[in-house]
């Protein structure tokens, strides 16, 4: 079928499109919906040229010496392009949306089911955030703890493993604890987010306060530290020290073979990944940063 009689039907029939909302799933050839000179996705405003070749409006001045420009507006290829989704390329890993065939990166920031390989240096499974937890607790036998943001949890971490697990109770989001010896003086404390969507435009942001306090109670010994969370696809194994927030704790703070530490993280921005509707949370309340003596 032509790009130009294809223009034609799509135009008829996007009144009546605009009076059903019930939506089928068709094939098209994927060639439909590429401008036909640069050959990406086409993005409204389309248009057509005298020989029927549907162009972007990059294209369209110039896009064949033989065809001329391209001067005619499409508003109904344009609105089929809009119209037009498909399955989420994380679909294998979980993910069940529909996203618009030209605009797939939008979504991408913030889908929840982007793969993420697992911690563990000789495991080499890869999945999304939801399912690395399963793996966490049935394949390496790791607890996980879930929390509520906006509230301070005592955790105690034994020192013989290098990484924990934190999930959260609203979102079921996903935060890696890495322990890290400094030989014997510190261990170094990590936090990052657990997601592959690791780009300056983050899909949920958090921030969190790590602390630790003298285990005899001295409360003018304690080290402190809060920033935003970062995320984490663990391509690279178990963060090192410097990835993400991180707080170093001497080892006169911590207990034998565990490290007492108080986790708070507060969800500040976040997007839905399917509507990408944006949310603002309350920031989290002002600190005070006390330093070791």
């Amino acid at each position: 079928m032509g790009s130009w009689l294809m223009a034609q039907i799509v135009q008829a029939l996007v009144p009546l499109v605009n009076e059903m909302p019930s939506q089928i799933d068709v094939r098209v050839d994927v060639t439909l919906l590429h401008c036909q000179a640069c050959c990406l996705p086409l993005k409204p405003p389309v248009f057509v040229c005298a020989s029927g070749h549907a162009v972007c409006c990059h294209c369209r001045k110039s896009h064949d010496e033989m065809c001329g420009v391209a001067s005619i507006h499409c508003g109904g290829l344009g609105a089929f392009i809009c119209a037009s989704k498909v399955l989420c390329s994380c679909k294998d890993f979980g993910c069940d949306s529909y996203v618009v065939y030209h605009q797939p990166d939008a979504h991408m920031r913030a889908c929840h089911f982007a793969p993420c390989k697992c911690p563990e240096s000789d495991c080499g499974f890869l999945g999304a955030p939801p399912g690395l937890v399963e793996h966490f607790a049935t394949i390496h036998s790791r607890p996980i703890t879930y929390v509520r943001y906006g509230r301070s949890w005592n955790l105690s971490l034994p020192l013989s493993k290098c990484w924990h697990v934190i999930v959260g109770q609203e979102d079921q989001n996903v935060f890696l604890v890495t322990l890290v010896e400094l030989g014997a003086a510190a261990t170094v404390v990590s936090l990052v987010c657990v997601r592959a969507n690791n780009t300056a435009i983050v899909a949920t942001r958090f921030w969190c306060k790590l602390s630790v306090v003298h285990p005899g109670g001295n409360k003018d010994k304690v080290v402190m530290m809060s920033s935003t969370v970062s995320n984490n696809a663990m391509f690279d194994g178990t963060p090192s020290p410097g990835q993400g927030m991180f707080l170093t704790v001497p080892q006169e703070l911590i207990f034998g073979e565990l490290l007492a530490i108080n986790v708070r993280i507060d969800l500040v921005h976040s997007i839905d990944a399917s509507t990408m509707t944006e949310t603002m949370h309350p920031p989290p309340h002002a600190r005070k940063t006390r330093r070791f003596r």
